[in-house]
């Protein structure tokens, strides 16, 4: 049976996500994508299936130009469009988490 396991600690998250927090607010929230995968990248390198890792491979300018991308439909369609960007996030997020390298 497969075992999925997960080894990051509250003190290592506390600190990443207070710096991704600050950056934010400095930022005006131009850093959140680039916070976004730093979080992502934490969470897959804690995380192991089997004992093997693993590792997130997006980029924090990949996801601004689908953030732009998205927001601007999102305006477009009153809303409407945020259902599929949603989608289209968690989409992102699976593509780019690798196991096993």
């Amino acid at each position: 049976m497969s075992k999925l396991s997960f080894s990051g600690s509250v003190s290592h998250f506390l600190g990443m996500m207070i710096l991704n927090y600050i950056l934010c607010i400095v930022t005006c929230g131009l850093y959140f994508p680039w916070a976004t995968v730093a979080f992502h990248k934490w969470k897959a390198s804690y995380t192991s299936l089997n004992g093997v890792p693993f590792r997130f491979t997006g980029s924090g300018t990949e996801l601004f130009g689908k953030f732009i991308i998205w927001y601007l439909l999102s305006i477009l369609t009153c809303g409407i469009y945020s259902i599929w960007a949603m989608v289209d996030y968690e989409k992102w997020v699976i593509t780019n988490t690798e196991y096993g390298q």
